[in-house]
């Protein structure tokens, strides 16, 4: 997949992810950090990605490791104005959407939500998706998730998720994933390709 940190202390922002497909992969689309590495990361747009098969479709996480804190204290994460677009999740995964609890850690920190928009962001088989969100501000439109405004988890979510969002008015998916010589090891062209003559 792609993963933007897990370090961020110095910043990232203004980052484009297009047009990717990712097979069997650990996360799809990632960012994560924690308050040993911190930094502001945001202006962040993914579109027209197919995921199939990944143990984590979407992972969102200021939580990343247990690294020490830093001498001179700790660095918060803060995700934020971050987009997501035209993106099928094929098979089960999971989607994990966190921002930054306020006094994470014992500090006095304050929260930082997660803040980001999901359109047309959907699942071919929603009841696979296992979904944990906390400290979030979301933005859906299109999306069939199973994503929820929480008070418990501070989860605010502005549209809803619903079933009656199909990956086909998405994204065609279909020759997305690509049958690389070698994986059929009957067949050293793959099981699609065909030699050249």
């Amino acid at each position: 997949g792609i993963s933007v940190g897990s370090e961020t202390n110095g910043g990232v922002t203004n980052v484009q992810v297009y047009d990717n497909s990712f097979w069997d992969s650990e996360e799809g689309l990632r960012i994560k950090s924690d308050y040993a590495r911190g930094g502001e990361v945001s202006n962040i747009r993914y579109s027209n990605i197919c995921i199939r098969d990944a143990k984590n479709a979407l992972l969102f996480t200021p939580y990343y490791s247990t690294k020490a804190v830093p001498a001179g204290g700790p660095l918060y994460p803060n995700f934020h104005d971050i987009s997501i677009a035209n993106v099928v999740i094929m098979g089960t995964a999971g989607v994990k959407l966190q921002g930054f609890e306020a006094n994470t850690g014992g500090y006095g920190e304050p929260a930082f939500p997660l803040v980001m928009s999901l359109t047309d962001v959907v699942a071919d088989t929603p009841d696979g998706i296992s979904t944990i969100a906390s400290d979030a501000n979301l933005t859906l439109h299109n999306v069939n998730l199973p994503v929820f405004a929480s008070t418990a988890n501070r989860v605010v979510v502005n549209g809803e998720a619903t079933r009656n969002a199909r990956p086909g008015n998405v994204l065609d998916c279909s020759k997305a994933f690509v049958d690389f010589p070698g994986i059929d090891q009957s067949n050293p062209f793959g099981s699609t390709w065909a030699p050249s003559l």
